[in-house]
């Protein structure tokens, strides 16, 4: 019969540490997922923020105006009858 009990209770302590390793390894997993989850989600939240100012600069660039500006910013053009005033 004490035989028989201490079998029950070797069986059960095993299950009881098979049970925690489990668990214990799950949580590890999980945080794991949880950080990747996590950086994807930023990732993504910067693609998209990336995207819209792309967007934004594709609708700019259908107009006159902003080609007009970029003109002369960038190479210093001016039409007839302007002044330019540079001031250092």
């Amino acid at each position: 019969m004490k035989a028989k009990k201490a079998a029950i209770l070797i069986v059960s302590g095993i299950a009881l540490i098979y049970c925690l390793y489990v668990g214990i390894r799950n949580v590890f997993r999980y945080n794991a997922f949880r950080l990747e989850y996590k950086s994807t989600q930023e990732e993504y939240m910067k693609v998209l923020e990336k995207n819209h100012h792309i967007k934004k600069e594709l609708q700019e660039m259908a107009s006159n105006d902003y080609w007009e500006k970029r003109a002369k910013q960038d190479l210093g053009l001016i039409k007839k009858g302007e002044r330019v005033i540079k001031l250092h």
